[in-house]
């Protein structure tokens, strides 16, 4: 049994912890005293507190659907809630989101200006936008941009639109057609019709919940420095353990200051110009109110939105008090929190506050493409390890995917899956209780310890094999890997 180590315990590193406990001994190092990462949650004044959001759970994916439920008892754990949104203009007026189904509701101007730009739409539907900016205006018409999406992703952002790179979208905007927003508006479709307008949400204790929950079984080391892991010996050091494999599950910039001894001189340079900025949660108490999600485009504050987290369930509120999150893009003082909530709706009164500095990244057609190139750079760190009473030699990829490399093979000349034979690692070679793994980087040799057979012996190309003079295999010198032994009887 091979041993792992993971970094962070968030929702990604639980995850990965739960998926290999069962074959492989994992050990969670986590910087807070909680597991959680992003979707933690503390009480304030007896009030559910999301530090960052407001997390609820749902996914299109059957097989999530079905890990996960695995894990909880559905009706008795959570509650199925109905998304109700609203988008509050600068002059108090509220429209039901997504707003550009209800411009029915604006004055007569307004409306006559959307008509002409729906035209306009229609009659250019050819043009492919270039940026956010190019891709807003053109997607939901000029009225709608300066009306609502320009100033409510302007304070998202933090930056130019025209700067904002199309790539990011990919499935984070609704993109209805000119046909579908003049049928919504003459129908008054609501956001209930559409299919992410539920969601499920834990009746105790928020997304915290569903992190204690996967954080059960797991050896957590819970207040880690977290010190530098290093490869040597083809082995990991961790906070002064040893472990034969490392999963990192942090955010991509602080990789390269974590993980030591992989060279990722490359990637440095990309992954330090890599763009995000950060989300200033404030948590308070606020007039009561039938919403989940709020959207602020007005321009008399900073704020871009509020998650009525308190109407997620009753379990989040104390003395009949109802509470929100309130979010501001990057760092904020105390101060200036205070200053913006006089200018915000509902009356929110502060309880408490936190910064968070990777929370929003923004990617482009560059960062992906380099985010794949990492991945493709570091698949090939898989690790492997003797699988001693199996009589095997087990591979681990960077995915935790777990497959037997050689020995054992479902076709062979041997009966028995252990043995002393020689040949092709999968279909002939076989192992007698191998404890021990070596690997030259040069010659791109394993060298086994076949303790049951007193043998050392070693899986190499078959011509590389024989052109070393080191003996071979009767089979044909087909290039593939082959079992052999280094001191023959």
């Amino acid at each position: 049994m091979s041993r792992i180590a993971i970094i962070g315990a968030g929702i990604s590193g639980l995850t990965v912890a739960q998926l290999l406990k069962k074959r492989h001994e994992v050990v969670v190092f986590e910087k807070e005293a909680i597991p959680g990462g992003l979707i933690r949650c503390r009480r304030v004044n007896g009030n559910l507190f999301h530090i960052c959001g407001g997390h609820v759970f749902n996914s299109k994916r059957e097989d999530v659907l079905d890990w996960f439920w695995s894990k909880f008892e559905r009706s008795e754990e959570f509650t199925r809630a109905d998304r109700n949104s609203v988008v509050f203009m600068e002059n108090g007026k509220k429209i039901p989101y997504p707003i550009e189904n209800h411009m029915y509701l604006f004055d007569s101007d307004i409306q006559k200006a959307f008509i002409d730009n729906l035209i306009y739409m229609a009659e250019n539907k050819g043009y492919e936008a270039q940026n956010f900016e190019e891709f807003l205006r053109g997607q939901f018409g000029e009225t709608l941009y300066q009306l609502y999406f320009q100033p409510y992703n302007k304070k998202v952002w933090r930056r130019d639109l025209s700067q904002v790179p199309l790539s990011w979208l990919e499935g984070k905007l609704p993109m209805p057609t000119v046909a579908e927003m003049i049928y919504n508006n003459m129908n008054h479709v609501e956001e209930k019709s559409f299919v992410h307008a539920t969601f499920w949400y834990e009746k105790m204790d928020g997304s915290q919940y569903i992190a204690d929950r996967f954080s059960e079984g797991l050896d957590i080391r819970y207040n880690s420095n977290i010190n530098v892991g290093s490869k040597a010996g083809g082995v990991w050091h961790v906070e002064g353990e040893d472990f034969d494999k490392i999963i990192f599950c942090g955010n991509i910039k602080q990789m390269p200051v974590f993980i030591q001894g992989i060279d990722m001189s490359p990637y440095i340079r990309q992954i330090e110009s890599l763009e995000y900025h950060g989300t200033t949660s404030v948590f308070c108490e606020i007039d009561k109110n039938p919403y989940s999600w709020i959207y602020l485009p007005s321009r008399q504050h900073e704020s871009h939105r509020i998650i009525c987290t308190g109407n997620f369930a009753p379990s989040n509120n104390v003395d009949n008090k109802m509470t929100a999150t309130i979010e501001f893009t990057d760092e904020m003082s105390k101060e200036n929190i205070l200053d913006n909530l006089t200018r915000i709706p509902l009356h929110p009164k502060y309880l408490d506050h936190e910064y968070h500095q990777y929370t929003y990244p923004i990617q482009d057609t560059h960062t992906r493409e380099m985010i794949q190139s990492l991945k493709e750079y570091l698949a090939h760190y898989d690790f492997y390890f003797t699988d001693t009473k199996n009589h095997c030699i087990r591979k681990l990829t960077p995915d935790g995917v777990v497959s037997t490399f050689a020995g054992r093979g479902s076709a062979s000349t041997s009966a028995y899956k252990w043995g002393k034979q020689n040949g092709e690692i999968r279909e002939r070679a076989r192992f007698n209780e191998p404890v021990a793994l070596a690997y030259d980087e040069e010659t791109k040799t394993f060298y086994v310890g076949d303790t049951g057979n007193f043998k050392i012996r070693k899986i190499a190309k078959e011509q590389e094999a024989d052109e070393q003079g080191e003996g071979g295999s009767d089979d044909e010198q087909t290039g593939e890997n082959q079992m052999d032994e280094i001191f023959p009887e």
